[in-house]
C-alpha cells in the first residue's frame, strides 16, 4: 500500500496531486495559506486535508483572486470545512478534441491511449463518409 492510498503525501506527492510545483507548496506553507506537513525532516508528510486545501487555492487563484483576498477567504475556514472541490482532467485525444473526465486521480494511460486510438478510428470513418456521401 503506498502513502498515497492512505492519505499521506510527500511533498512532491502532494504537489502533483494537485497541478502546482513542490515551491509553490513551500510558498503557501511560508505565507500561512497552507498548514505546515505533519512531522519533521525525512518524516514530514501532507495529509487529505493539505491536498483539499491546495486544490481551493488553485481555484481560487485561477480564478483570479489574489493572494490577499484568497487569505481573507480563507481565515477562519479550518481544512475541510468549506466546500468540496471537484477535480477535472484535461486529455487531448486528437487535434481539437479534448476530453474532461472528472476523477480523484488521474486517468490511467493506457485508459487514455485506449480513448484516444477508438476516437481516431471514429474520426478517420466519419471524415471518410463525409468525404464520400452515399449515393442513395
Amino acid at each position: 500500500m503506498n502513502a498515497e492510498s492512505e492519505g499521506r503525501y510527500s511533498i512532491a506527492d502532494l504537489a502533483a496531486e494537485a497541478g502546482v510545483s513542490r515551491r509553490a507548496v513551500r510558498y503557501y506553507v511560508q505565507q500561512e495559506l497552507l498548514p505546515p506537513p505533519r512531522g519533521r525532516g525525512r518524516g514530514s508528510h501532507y495529509g487529505e486535508e493539505h491536498l483539499e486545501r491546495l486544490l481551493r487555492l488553485k481555484t481560487l487563484q485561477e480564478s483570479g483572486a489574489s493572494l490577499e483576498r484568497i487569505r481573507r477567504l480563507l481565515q477562519g475556514v479550518a481544512p475541510g470545512s468549506g466546500p468540496a472541490v471537484e477535480r477535472w482532467w484535461r486529455v487531448v485525444l486528437a487535434d481539437g478534441v479534448e476530453l474532461h473526465l472528472r476523477a480523484a486521480r488521474p486517468p490511467a494511460a493506457a485508459q487514455v491511449a485506449r480513448l484516444a486510438a477508438t476516437l481516431r478510428e471514429q474520426l478517420e470513418r466519419t471524415g471518410a463518409e463525409d468525404e464520400h456521401p452515399d449515393t442513395d
